[in-house]
């Protein structure tokens, strides 16, 4: 710490202690939520910026969102220096820098030496390229100790994380890691959150075994947002209607320009009773193709993806008087442990599967796209976020424009009013049980 800063104690545990005084080329800590991953790296890059003066150092992280929100934040609490987003950079007394970078900006680095740097999250990187490039740029005079630092969660066993530390086939010295589950620092943890972490092993086993428990060998392909068993499980369900309730329906459509297909569900009660696609791009006729559908099914309401083209459909729509859910996918959620209105909106849909209160989706290209959008957990607050778009599109060869399309759909069944109670039943639609009930075909 600088001379101007109030100092703060720290009793580390073991595996804190090794990692943070380790000299290697390359140390490593691998541990669970709440284990202080992102406290010993920081102050050991305060250790090397303090023992070596005139020291350069860059602190890293993938997206520049997580660094400014997460990385930059915890610095400035463990250390008591504020850090400008905008200058993204620190100079201590004895002139050594830390600098804040995500993974865009390498080529800053390209005719700068560095004696040391901090890779957090280090999991989020796909390939050992940023790595390996930073090796290249570790070369300091002025840094007697120079180390290249990463701290991360444990990764699947083709990660190169994995296969660098973990497997370490050559047996490279430089290259030591430490590892701790989450209940190893218990006693600095609120007993909620461990109780509410142990409970996780039933609710998501993925997420325990990988964030809590620490094990390796976790793959990505785990962190399927709705697995095809809770969709198959859908099969043998039966809903009820309460006699004089007519349904929520609503005409639900994903016009995305980076789409292959313009989706458009007509939904009654969670149950697609219609479905179109459309492949014009002009905005006039996608809006007549709506009208049609929802004159069809006598239905006003809509829910748009406004992105692209859609603002002008969403726009068009409500001039013609019907009720428009204008959603936004990008924006941010009002639940904190979604990163934004799309992870919400699966979530919520996700859920309501699990819970078994969605009729099964009959198209099997639905049930496809459904079982195949993955997420990654950002923080041990449990927030989470739903892959790019694009990369769904590259694994399943297509884009997943008829479950954004349902997602929607579903989602938006909640701001829908439904119809006025009457005396008048719709048994065409429905087949009584003997309970004063209309069970859903």
């Amino acid at each position: 710490m600088t001379n101007n800063q109030e100092k703060f104690r720290v009793v580390l545990k073991k595996y804190q202690d090794n990692f943070l005084f380790s000299t290697v080329r390359f140390p490593a800590l691998f541990s669970g939520w709440g284990t202080g991953k992102s406290m010993c790296g920081i102050l050991k890059i305060m250790k090397l910026a303090e023992d070596y003066p005139g020291n350069r150092l860059v602190i890293f992280r993938k997206e520049f969102t997580d660094l400014a929100k997460s990385t930059m934040k915890d610095f400035t609490l463990y250390t008591g220096i504020p850090v400008s987003e905008h200058k993204k950079e620190v100079v201590l007394p004895n002139k050594s820098e830390i600098f804040f970078l995500h993974m865009k900006e390498l080529d800053i680095l390209k005719n700068m030496n560095i004696g040391g740097y901090l890779l957090e999250q280090a999991e989020e990187l796909e390939t050992s390229e940023q790595f390996d490039y930073l090796d290249g740029r570790l070369r300091l005079k002025a840094a007697g100790l120079r180390q290249g630092i990463v701290i991360a969660n444990t990764t699947e066993e083709t990660h190169w994380i994995y296969r660098y530390w973990k497997e370490n086939p050559t047996k490279d010295n430089r290259f030591q890691y430490w590892e701790a589950n989450s209940f190893e620092n218990e006693d600095n943890l609120p007993a909620d959150t461990i109780e509410s972490w142990r409970l996780m092993e039933a609710r998501n086993p993925a997420v325990y075994k990988r964030f809590i428990a620490n094990k390796w060998g976790i793959g990505d392909d785990q962190f399927i947002l709705i697995p095809s068993q809770s969709i198959e499980a859908l099969k043998d369900i039966t809903l009820t209607t309460q006699v004089g309730k007519k349904p929520k329906r609503l005409i639900a459509c994903d016009p995305s320009l980076g789409g292959d297909e313009c989706v458009a569900h007509a939904i009654d009660d969670g149950k697609i009773i219609d479905t179109e696609i459309y492949h014009d791009k002009d905005l006039m006729i996608l809006v007549g193709h709506l009208l049609l559908l929802g004159a069809k099914h006598k239905i006003d309401d809509y829910a748009i993806d406004c992105i692209g083209l859609g603002q002008g459909i969403a726009s068009r729509l409500n001039e013609l008087g019907k009720r428009v859910q204008y959603i936004g996918s990008a924006e941010k959620s009002a639940d904190i442990t979604c990163y934004n209105r799309r992870a919400e909106m699966w979530w919520y849909v996700s859920q309501e599967i699990h819970r078994k209160r969605i009729p099964y989706p009959e198209d099997p290209e639905l049930r496809r796209q459904l079982s195949s959008v993955r997420y990654k957990v950002l923080n041990s607050d449990g927030l989470i976020q739903l892959e790019p778009k694009e990369t769904t599109k590259k694994r399943l060869g297509n884009s997943p424009d008829r479950a954004d399309a349902f997602v929607y759909g579903i989602w938006g069944l909640q701001n829908v009013k439904p119809p006025p109670v009457t005396t008048e039943t719709y048994r065409d639609k429905h087949k009584q049980d003997g309970t004063g009930n209309y069970m859903s075909v």
